[in-house]
């Protein structure tokens, strides 16, 4: 009880000072700015346009709910998706809404997570805040509709309440930590690491080995096996769906058998490798080497609470740079909190070992790289430093640019007409990216051509001989396809001129 009394009342301190409440209110500002100001300034990703779609068709269709699971997925950003789409009538807006909505709460999680740890580092949730704000790589995936901001705000939910459990061991905390855990299962297969990484609170169980008394570990195991059941309950929700197989075989597309991996050492350190690079450019590398001087120091502190964090992050590191084989930053950007706390512990150290004076310096230091990256991605993404694994959302095939300045030619074209389009492949950017748009509407219709016809294709050329608009979109597909009643009506070209996107029209004399 002594225990608890102490909490309640550092965190009723915590908020009877009126300069938290002036930092509060400036975080939360800050955080709605950066997470909602030029919200569809990127263009669409391939991969957004299919979860946004596979939204669409679940919303209005209660037989494919779980749609998402015929590509392996799991549905939770599916369905999430869905109350975005009834208020916002572009389908992009309401598909990154959804992200906002986790990048709007993972602050305040981890700002209570880093309460719960250091009571009496008043200044540490603040910090971490503020860190979260201006951290690049969460900003990016709270602004995209995919489903890394919701992995990364049920990871760090699931180190707190394998924290709480560990402290309190009890029920109340067993039933919500099994919720949280089934929901998060229903994200991603990542999230499986939440549940093998559980049972590392113990290491804050009391035990006392003198009189051989093991009755607490015993509790908090016991209620730990209460939330994986409640969480592998949640999760076995897909088995209403008759494609739920299918994650394990999406799985073993972009991983192999650990076994499997032992043999292929190359593959790992190219991954390592990798990984480095996406920490130290979208962390900023002031704050990754800042991190890991406050993990060292964490541990000098207190190694329980530091081994704690460390688990939780090097653990699902390694196993994943072992065993991906198609890699790029998003698999890891759930781990990226964790770093930003060992950050504000150093920094509160740092408080208390130098002149107050030079603090604010060393901490403008360490955030003028995070907060003008952040801005690059709030108005010039283009330039922001993506590294080589992660061109894709500017450059190439899967970077949606004209896909935006093509929905206005349609629909402008629609007001007067019907319209026929016809796109290069029947799933990815050009169909989906498209439909999401003109699925609902009866005066368009989209047709998906893979591999590409004779051109143009018989049915858009009846189409056009009977008085509608056609239209046949390419996606940095080679050679000018110019001919007679197929003519290029415009293009788009990706960054640093990587590809194009090409809308052709059909037309016929009347």
């Amino acid at each position: 009880m002594a225990g608890k009394r102490g909490t309640l009342k550092a965190f009723t301190n915590f908020f009877a000072d009126k300069r938290v409440w002036f930092w509060l209110l400036l975080a939360l500002f800050l955080l709605f700015l950066t997470r909602l100001v030029n919200l569809t300034r990127l263009p669409i990703f391939c991969d957004e346009a299919i979860y946004i779609r596979w939204s669409q068709i679940a919303w209005k269709e209660a037989s494919m709910r779980f749609i998402s699971l015929t590509d392996g997925k799991q549905p939770f950003q599916t369905w999430i998706t869905i109350p975005f789409l009834k208020v916002f009538s572009d389908p992009l807006v309401a598909g990154r809404a959804q992200a906002v909505l986790a990048g709007l709460l993972l602050p305040f999680v981890l700002a209570i997570l880093a309460g719960f740890l250091c009571l009496k580092k008043k200044n540490l949730p603040t910090l971490v805040m503020f860190l979260t704000i201006f951290c690049p790589y969460l900003l990016f995936h709270s602004r995209m509709a995919l489903a890394e901001s919701w992995l990364t705000f049920f990871a760090a939910g699931s180190v707190f309440f394998s924290y709480l459990l560990a402290k309190t061991r009890r029920l109340d905390v067993a039933l919500l930590a099994g919720g949280w855990l089934g929901l998060a299962l229903l994200v991603k297969s990542q999230a499986w690491f939440f549940l093998i990484l559980f049972p590392v609170g113990l290491i804050f169980v009391p035990v006392n080995f003198s009189k051989k008394n093991f009755n607490q570990v015993f509790k908090f195991l016991g209620l730990f096996l209460l939330s994986a059941a409640i969480a592998y309950f949640i999760y076995n929700i897909q088995r209403l769906s008759p494609w739920m197989h299918m994650i394990a075989q999406k799985n073993q597309d972009f991983a192999v058998s650990p076994l499997k991996a032992l043999k292929e050492w190359p593959i790992f350190w190219q991954n390592l490798k990798a990984s480095l690079a996406w920490f130290w450019t979208y962390l900023t590398w002031p704050v990754f080497l800042v991190s890991l001087a406050g993990l060292l120091l964490w541990l000098k502190k207190d190694w329980r609470q530091g081994l704690f964090l460390a688990a939780w992050f090097f653990v699902p590191f390694g196993a994943i740079n072992l065993i991906a084989r198609i890699y790029n930053s998003r698999y890891l950007a759930f781990l990226a909190f964790l770093p930003l706390i060992w950050t504000g512990f150093f920094l509160t150290e740092l408080k208390t070992k130098i002149p107050r004076r030079v603090f604010p310096l060393f901490l403008l230091l360490i955030f003028l790289l995070p907060i003008f990256r952040s801005g690059q991605l709030l108005f010039w993404p283009e330039q922001f430093p993506f590294t080589r694994t992660d061109r894709g959302y500017l450059e190439g095939w899967t970077a949606g640019y004209g896909i935006r300045e093509t929905v206005q030619i349609v629909a402008k074209a629609a007001e007067i007409q019907p319209v026929v389009i016809g796109t290069e492949g029947n799933f990815g950017l050009l169909s989906q990216g498209l439909e999401i748009y003109f699925a609902f509407d009866p005066r368009v219709d989209v047709f998906g051509y893979y591999p590409l016809p004779q051109q143009p294709p018989k049915e858009l050329a009846e189409a056009a001989r009977k008085g509608k608009r056609a239209f046949f979109i390419f996606n940095n597909t080679a050679g000018d396809f110019s001919q007679d009643n197929f003519m290029l009506h415009s293009e788009f070209p990706k960054v640093n001129n990587q590809g194009s996107l090409r809308v052709y029209e059909l037309v016929f004399e009347k």
